[in-house]
C-alpha cells in the first residue's frame, strides 16, 4: 500500500513493471495506491520489504467471506513504490524466466 500520491501523477500512477520473456507467472506493478506482485513462493526471499506478502492456502474453505488479509503501509509515497517495485521486478521477472528456461 502507497501512503501518498504525488500530484505530479496527473489522475494516479499505473503500469506494469514485469518484462518476462519466457515465463508468465510473474507480474509486478503500481496501480493507484497498490504496488504488488503476482510471483512463486520459491522466490518470495526477493520481494522487497515494503510489501506485505500473502500466500494462498492449500485448501481454501469456500464458506468463508471474511477479509484475511490486512497489507501494510509500506511506501512513504508512489514514487517510491514505483522504483522499488521496478528495480525488484527486473530480477524476479530474471528468475521466473532462468526457472521456466530449465523446466520447459
Amino acid at each position: 500500500m502507497i501512503d501518498k500520491i504525488d500530484p505530479s501523477f496527473g489522475d494516479s500512477p499505473m503500469g506494469i513493471d514485469s518484462f518476462n520473456r519466457l515465463n508468465a507467472i510473474f507480474v509486478a506493478g503500481v496501480f493507484l495506491s497498490v504496488a504488488l506482485m503476482v510471483l512463486l513462493e520459491d522466490f518470495a526471499a526477493q520481494v522487497p520489504p515494503e510489501f506485505s506478502q500473502y500466500h494462498f492456502m492449500s485448501n481454501p474453505d469456500a464458506s468463508s467471506d471474511a477479509k484475511l488479509f490486512y497489507p501494510k503501509v509500506g511506501f512513504s509515497d508512489d514514487t517510491e513504490a514505483i522504483v522499488k517495485t521496478a528495480l525488484a521486478a527486473r530480477t524476479l521477472s530474471d528468475l521466473h524466466d532462468r526457472l521456466w528456461g530449465r523446466l520447459g
